[in-house]
């Protein structure tokens, strides 16, 4: 993306259909937003750290090679209520190559989670410090 230029001037197509006149089409808070406002059909309330299926009204096609993720937001939701974004991720799947060996890495035979301070090698680079 080049100066100036927004992440919709580079945005695919999505088809979305209203299923009645309680519905709302998802927007944009700014030109640089991430994700979509999803707006309520109904009345709700989502006691805290409470999980409930709030209905939208709406039926979105993901455009192929691509995928729908949902960050939801909690508590009282009225009708016509921002209560989620739609964030559209790309997929990107790998063609898998089995192999004997893989190529050494900074992060050695830590494995998962041993750059953040969590695996064996960061511990043992812990033991090795005093």
């Amino acid at each position: 993306m080049s100066a100036g230029e927004s992440p919709q001037d580079l945005a695919v197509e999505m088809d979305v259909q209203l299923l009645s006149d309680r519905a709302t089409l998802p927007t944009l808070g700014s030109d640089f937003a991430a994700g979509m406002d999803l707006y309520s059909a109904e009345a709700k309330t989502i006691p805290a750290r409470g999980k409930a299926l709030v209905d939208l009204q709406l039926s979105i096609a993901v455009p192929k090679g691509h995928y729908g993720r949902i960050a939801p937001r909690s508590g009282l939701v009225q009708p016509k209520d921002r209560i989620a974004q739609l964030i559209l991720e790309r997929i990107s799947i790998p063609r898998l190559r089995q192999v004997e060996t893989l190529d050494d890495t900074v992060r050695g035979s830590g494995g998962f989670g041993s750059t953040g301070g969590f695996g064996a090698a960061a511990k043992k680079h812990k033991l090795d410090e005093k």
